[in-house]
């Protein structure tokens, strides 16, 4: 048996723009995307298989804090893990126990499960020796989802079309985020781009080359007056609460506040870690609760970081 624990981090849209509807009827996107160390943590417990059939078993440690996450083969972990065996000029059956720890919420625009997928794919290539090259995984990773090759290269970069053709940017920035969601809130991507399709009222599109241009001469007030995200004024029509939540973030002084994705998460990024901090102790203040455990609201606090999915240990 052999054991990689792989590391699975969340990911961030700085900016998100519609420009079209391609001729296949998926939205053309042109986004800026940051990897972050909110992390999930998987464990990969791979053998070849004596029966010549391949099979995957998925379990989640904390399945109690996140009842939602699939443990069967709908999961983007056993379809990654298919995808990449199905792959193969000839068949290696293998078989595979994944344990994970969420700390990534599910369906909250962070893209948790594209993470996880990038992460299998790492994993199983890793175990057959790099098997494919780096080019090869990308064409795989586009064909499960849009937003798992950016979480194989990470760091910054500029996803076009489907958000999968991707564009390295140069960022020599660490941002410090906070993370804010309301717990017993969850929106499918679907639900969120048929509201925009939908949606009549005015939107404010991003800046992408003036934020590029800040990030590129540290020059922070212009990235910062440059972001935006066109999800947000539909999502924050349909869910008041999430407009709310960001007109308190906004008060407490942070530098920003976006959506991120198609939500219903939202970002701030601010000075440092104690100012962070300070953001989330008068957040919950203003709503009443001294105890977070039992508050309404979920807060993480992250930095931006310059790498996607890596094996972070292998037995």
């Amino acid at each position: 048996m052999t054991q990689f624990i792989v590391h699975a981090p969340a990911k961030i849209n700085l900016t998100l723009d519609i420009l079209s509807t391609m001729p296949d009827g998926y939205h053309e996107l042109e986004t800026l995307m940051q990897t972050v160390d909110l992390e999930d943590e998987l464990t990969f417990d791979l053998n070849k298989s004596n029966n010549n059939e391949s099979k995957i078993t998925i379990q989640c440690v904390n399945k109690d804090e996140y009842s939602e996450f699939p443990e069967d083969n709908s999961n983007l972990i056993a379809k990654s893990f298919y995808t990449f065996l199905n792959a193969l000029d000839k068949p290696i059956p293998i078989t595979a126990s994944v344990s994970i720890k969420k700390n990534i919420p599910i369906s909250a625009g962070l893209a948790g499960g594209s993470s996880n997928a990038a992460s299998t794919l790492i994993a199983l290539n890793k175990y057959l020796d790099n098997h494919f090259t780096q080019d090869k995984l990308m064409q795989l990773a586009r064909e499960l989802g849009s937003d798992i090759p950016f979480l194989l290269k990470g760091g910054t970069c500029i996803g076009r079309d489907r958000g999968d053709n991707l564009e390295e940017i140069t960022n020599s920035n660490t941002f410090v985020f906070c993370l804010i969601k309301i717990k017993e809130l969850s929106l499918s991507t679907a639900y969120v781009y048929k509201a925009f399709d939908n949606y009549k009222g005015k939107i404010t599109k991003p800046n992408l080359n003036n934020a590029i241009q800040g990030l590129q001469k540290n020059n922070l007030n212009q990235t910062i007056n440059s972001l935006a995200n066109v999800f947000e004024p539909v999502v924050c029509s349909e869910f008041p609460q999430i407009q709310e939540l960001k007109n308190k973030l906004l008060s407490l002084n942070v530098w920003c506040c976006h959506l991120t994705g198609s939500g219903p998460t939202l970002f701030s990024i601010v000075s440092n870690r104690e100012m962070a901090h300070s953001v989330r102790r008068n957040l919950f203040d203003q709503y009443g609760y001294k105890n977070e455990d039992k508050s309404m609201l979920d807060f993480w606090i992250c930095e931006s970081i310059k790498y996607g999915t890596y094996i972070a240990q292998k037995k």
